[in-house]
């Protein structure tokens, strides 16, 4: 049972519900200089064509394609070649596997070959550590900046026998919070997470669009994106 859902309405009342745009961390790039960076599957850039729910990539600037995804060809409100329309997402693999390939999307549509963006954002609500969340924080003796967040869907910590750092959640004022340690892991049963985020560099991603995260909403029966993010 999806308790957050629950309850996530009250507490709305004094704590609104807000977007929240998530990187999902696919391990790391090295750079010229042989140090590591932390790779995220978005935002991402790639070029593709639609035709009817088919998507066809044929080349990868950044990130790594996934379900739940929301595609967009605008730049700051100017379309960047026309015809992609709103809130169109990535809902399954035909031949890619997150890089070129095909994919299906949400919307059928035609859309001739043109730049693309990649996002994924959902709705999340930020709170401050309770008692018990502070005496976890000073037992691993973690220190900066927390909060805790709770989400629709499901957020991992970093996992060193798969190299991957955490995942990166991007609020709508800028600021970039990692998810240090995943206290409340439901994202695979109930649908849910609560993760111990901590404050990381203001500047990098731009905020979330506040018009995909309802196209992201884990919580809506019987949505197919209720899976585990890979």
């Amino acid at each position: 049972m999806n308790l957050h859902l629950v309850a996530a309405p009250l507490i709305a009342a004094v704590n609104p519900m807000m977007v929240v745009g998530i990187g999902v961390s696919v391990g790391y790039t090295t750079n010229p200089d042989a140090t590591r960076s932390p790779k995220y599957a978005s935002p991402g850039a790639i070029t593709a064509s639609i035709a009817g729910t088919l998507m066809t990539v044929t080349a990868i600037g950044s990130g790594v394609l996934q379900l739940g995804q929301t595609l967009d060809d605008t730049d700051g409100g100017v379309s960047l070649g026309g015809g992609l329309l709103p809130g169109t997402m990535i809902t399954g693999y035909e031949s890619g596997s997150g890089g070129i390939g095909t994919y299906d999307v949400s919307q059928s549509q035609t859309v001739a070959a043109e730049a693309m963006t990649t996002g994924m954002a959902l709705y999340a609500q930020m709170q401050p550590l309770a008692g018990n969340d502070l005496r976890h924080v000073d037992m691993i003796n973690l220190q900066g900046s927390h909060k805790v967040a709770y989400i629709n869907g499901e957020l991992r910590g970093g996992v060193r026998v798969t190299v991957r750092g955490g995942d990166l959640l991007t609020l709508p004022n800028g600021s970039q919070w990692l998810v240090t340690q995943v206290l409340e892991p439901w994202g695979l049963t109930a649908g849910w997470t609560k993760a111990l985020v901590t404050l990381q560099d203001t500047t990098g991603m731009p905020p979330p669009s506040p018009s995909i995260a309802g196209q992201l909403d884990y919580s809506i029966p019987g949505n197919p994106l209720l899976t585990p993010l890979t």
